[in-house]
């Protein structure tokens, strides 16, 4: 039985147990059961506020009503395991459009591996060639680079790369969205590399936790437009 879907948004339930079982369809009896467990002290609980209990009633005169203790603990704690689970979601939509692009190339099957031989040293001078128009292609873009490439070092090109950035280092998403929000109310002045200074911000939460404050609920971030006047990174 979830109580926090049936609170408010200050974590009261003000309801009979009647009105419970025929919310949750569970039976009342359970209902019951399970509410004066959740009143009851417990000893081995990890928050030993209220004696480690759960609940508490809104009213000792009546028999209904609760307050959940705790609840802002409990909502923050799902609400990080909702921005978590985006993120797992979003890192494995860009992985997977990753390794679709790199593995376009056709296999080698039994009909085709005869002339692989014959075949090795025009593969061999065709990849040369295609190395060497990247590399011309590379220098002219540098010539004439666009806003968004431009930007490219001090802001990332979207979220994906930032949050795959932040798991391959072990940056929690709370840090990431603190560093977002951070660089949103700041200007994203960045002078050299975002990642370094993504680094630097999770290193610094970690000397002061409450350096920083959390992001507001229903905060989404958003990547800043780089602008025509913006210099090309340098090599």
């Amino acid at each position: 039985m979830d109580l926090l879907v049936l609170a408010d948004m200050d974590g009261v339930v003000d309801m009979t147990p009647s009105a419970i079982a025929a919310r949750t369809r569970i039976p009342l009896q359970d209902v019951t059961a399970m509410l004066a467990m959740l009143e009851q002290p417990d000893p081995e609980s990890r928050t030993p506020d209220h004696d480690g209990r759960r609940i508490k009633r809104l009213d000792e005169h009546r028999s209904w009503g609760w307050g959940i203790i705790n609840y802002k603990n409990f909502r923050q704690t799902a609400t990080e395991e909702q921005r978590r689970e985006k993120t797992r979601a979003r890192v494995a939509i860009f992985r997977e459009k990753h390794r679709h692009n790199t593995t376009g190339n056709a296999l080698v099957t039994p009909a085709n591996a005869g002339n692989a031989g014959n075949a090795g040293n025009a593969m061999q001078k065709h990849k040369q060639m295609q190395t060497q128009m990247e590399k011309q292609k590379k220098k002219k873009t540098t010539k004439t680079l666009a806003p968004r490439a431009a930007a490219s070092k001090k802001t990332p090109a979207d979220l994906n790369e930032v949050y795959l950035f932040a798991a391959e280092n072990n940056i929690s998403d709370d840090v990431v969205n603190r560093w977002l929000r951070y660089n949103e109310t700041e200007g994203w002045q960045i002078h050299k590399s975002w990642r370094a200074a993504l680094r630097c911000f999770a290193e610094q939460c970690e000397d002061s936790p409450q350096g920083v404050s959390p992001v507001p609920d229903g905060w989404e971030p958003v990547l800043p437009v780089a602008s025509a006047g913006d210099e090309p990174p340098t090599e």
